[in-house]
């Protein structure tokens, strides 16, 4: 608590500093300059961003609107224009690797597919009737088949070829995640 006040100080002094350089703009030049600064969207942004922290000592925590205030402080994710250079890089680091992106989502989407059959022919005379249930066509056992591509293992009491096959789709589940990710790392390193 005593560091999110004193970093809405410094962010308050800092708006200060603002305000009272902004008649240094030209489009805040004149009397009414600064008045015309502090009631722009960012300078209010800013403002309402900070306010809620400094009056939370003058608020009792049972006020109703106190929580109305202190909801305010989300106020701060409004300024992208701080984010807006982290966000374009990430944009064209993600359209180079958009090709390779779409060929592993492309490989994904046949594995998917080729698990599933196989995930069919496999369980579909499970003496289980739960797993039977699963698997008694293709399109029913996608589902199911997508929720172990995803790392997620609903049902366990396979048959020996369905255990084989879910081994296979645990590893491929990995690659079709790390590629990715790998990808992505090295195209931030560069």
């Amino acid at each position: 608590e005593a560091l999110e006040v004193s970093s809405a100080f410094i962010f308050l002094t800092e708006w200060l500093g603002r305000l009272w350089v902004a008649p240094e703009e030209r489009l805040y030049r004149g009397p009414w300059g600064r008045l015309r600064y502090a009631s722009s969207f960012h300078s209010v942004l800013d403002l309402f961003a900070i306010l809620p922290t400094l009056t939370d000592p003058f608020v009792p925590g049972d006020f109703p609107s106190a929580t109305f205030l202190r909801s305010l402080r989300l106020l701060r994710l409004l300024r992208g224009s701080v984010y807006a250079r982290a966000l374009s890089r990430y944009m064209a680091i993600l359209g180079r690797c958009m090709p390779t992106f779409g060929l592993t989502f492309a490989i994904a989407l046949v594995t998917w597919v080729v698990m599933s059959v196989g995930m069919y022919y496999a369980e579909r005379f499970n003496p289980d009737p739960e797993m039977r249930e699963h698997y008694r066509s293709v399109p029913e056992s996608m589902w199911i088949t997508l929720l172990n591509l995803s790392g997620e293992s609903p049902l366990c009491r396979y048959q020996l070829g369905g255990r084989l096959l879910s081994v296979a789709i645990g590893l491929f589940a990995a690659a079709f995640f790390a590629i990715p990710v790998g990808i992505m790392a090295g195209a931030f390193e560069q």
